[in-house]
């Protein structure tokens, strides 16, 4: 973001004029600076895409009402009271019947109940704050193939063993991995953690930052990303595999995504740092083996700020490295 010097508003004006409303005065400082210097935008934060809706400022005006009926939180709680289940006996809230049910369940249900459930919230989601709406059954669907990848997993870890795909594994020769992880410290605060291997497995460049910045959990993936891809080209590395176990983030990067908020304020820096590598691609790795980024986000004590590391790596990373290296593998 940049101020125009010929706007007759200047950021510190800005801040006075939003002080009145509280949770303004904190998001203002969290808005990303890009070293583009790009013009200004207005962005609507409500929507994930910075562009304003009619749906989002009903939500915010009135208190969340749930989508075209109007049917608010507070009114879909008190329809419970109106409702009797017998289920060995009366249940007076939703949360002992649901417990009763589950309690009937499978252990192989679980896995297949919550998954479900999960799909359906995200796709109520999608349709009460982005407009769209989802096929039941291509959720359903993508919901089944969850529960087998999940169930395949578990009947490795019970053989004894982990398939070699699933292993970290290092770049081929001439590419140099670049792990990234994002994360808060103690809640509060966004990290970021970042490694670089070479070929043989070795560490070559390792950083971690803290910001003063407290945004959501995708935007501290994508400042990880952003920073390890800055801090891999001042290193001279220029070949990059990126691996990050932030799913959704991978998605929206590949998908070259386009909007004004603040996310992809940050992707925009993250594509024009791209433009200087000679080769980059974009893999997603398994939390499990993405521990060195990981332990780096969390490893800086209070009033630092950056961390770089070419040797001497922290003690909170090094048996993680130690596990990396390919001649440790059992």
């Amino acid at each position: 973001m940049s101020m125009d010097p010929q706007h007759s508003v200047s950021y510190g004006d800005l801040l006075l004029c939003c002080r009145e409303e509280g949770h303004a005065m904190d998001k203002i400082p969290a808005i990303p600076l890009s070293l583009r210097l790009p013009d200004d935008e207005l962005s609507w934060d409500l929507e994930k895409n910075g562009e304003f809706s009619v749906r989002s400022a009903n939500w915010t005006i009135f208190g969340g009402c749930d989508g075209e009926d109007g049917v608010s939180a507070s009114n879909t709680s008190s329809l419970w009271n109106k409702i009797k289940l017998e289920e060995n006996g009366f249940f007076s809230v939703f949360a002992d019947w649901a417990q009763a049910c589950l309690a009937r369940l499978k252990g192989a249900d679980y896995g297949l109940f919550f998954t479900v459930s999960w799909v359906i919230w995200t796709a109520r989601n999608r349709r009460l704050f982005e407009g769209e709406v989802c096929n039941p059954t291509q959720s359903m669907e993508y919901a089944m193939e969850r529960v087998k990848e999940l169930q395949k997993d578990e009947e490795e870890v019970r053989g004894g063993g982990v398939s070699a795909c699933q292993k970290w594994q290092p770049p081929s020769v001439g590419l140099h991995n670049l792990n990234v992880d994002g994360g808060a410290v103690e809640g509060c605060r966004e990290s970021a953690g970042a490694v670089v291997h070479d070929s043989g497995g070795e560490v070559q460049l390792a950083a971690a930052w803290r910001f003063k910045d407290r945004g959501e959990p995708m935007i501290a993936e994508a400042k990880a990303v952003l920073m390890g891809l800055q801090m891999a080209v001042d290193g001279g590395f220029t070949r990059l595999v990126v691996e990050t176990d932030c799913q959704g983030l991978m998605t929206v990067i590949k998908s070259q995504e386009k909007g004004c908020s603040s996310l992809h304020l940050i992707l925009d820096d993250i594509y024009h740092v791209c433009s200087l590598l000679d080769f980059v691609s974009w893999s997603f790795v398994r939390r499990d083996y993405n521990k060195v980024a990981h332990g780096l986000a969390h490893c800086l004590p209070w009033g630092t700020t950056k961390k770089v590391w070419t040797s001497d790596f922290p003690d909170c990373i090094v048996s993680f490295v130690a596990r990396d290296f390919p001649m440790n593998e059992s």
